[in-house]
């Protein structure tokens, strides 16, 4: 019988939470690291009133990394038509008021919640596919110049 891989109990990597983190034996540099971000990570689940400055960062610099995302595309690609325009705003405007609601919203009711938002993700990317049929590799400045030449 082949042995159990993941995390099932019987793995042979398998740890428990009693147990201390592996990154502190290996990396010792790390050790200070690795202790500062347990102990971050328990504290929200400790203290569950406890507020933060970091989100509203994290936000911030979430919504830049988008909309430069969103601007290198629209200058490497084309639209063949109104269609692949309105499919891909419409895609943007969706993301962003996921990721809103995200931050908003309550936790999840359960599990069933949970799995059926992850399942539902799929038509993110089904609905990506559908979008980028839509679109064409733009000529680049130096594709230009060089056929013109």
């Amino acid at each position: 019988m082949e042995p159990a891989r993941g995390a099932a109990p019987d793995a042979p990597l398998y740890r428990t939470e009693a147990e201390p983190p592996l990154a502190a034996a290996t990396f010792p540099e790390l050790a200070d690291l690795v202790a500062a971000d347990l102990f971050a990570q328990s504290a929200i689940w400790r203290w569950p009133d406890l507020s933060t400055a970091v989100l509203p960062l994290v936000a911030l610099l979430e919504g830049a990394m988008l909309a430069a995302a969103v601007f290198l595309f629209l200058r490497a690609y084309r639209h063949k038509g109104t269609t692949a325009l309105l499919a891909f705003w419409s895609l943007v405007i969706l993301l962003a008021l996921i990721y809103v609601a995200n931050m908003l919203s309550p936790p999840p009711p359960g599990q069933a919640a949970i799995v059926a938002a992850g399942l539902a993700l799929w038509l993110l990317v089904a609905w990506g596919y559908w979008i980028d049929g839509h679109w064409a590799k733009a000529r680049s400045r130096h594709q230009a110049t060089s056929q013109a030449e």
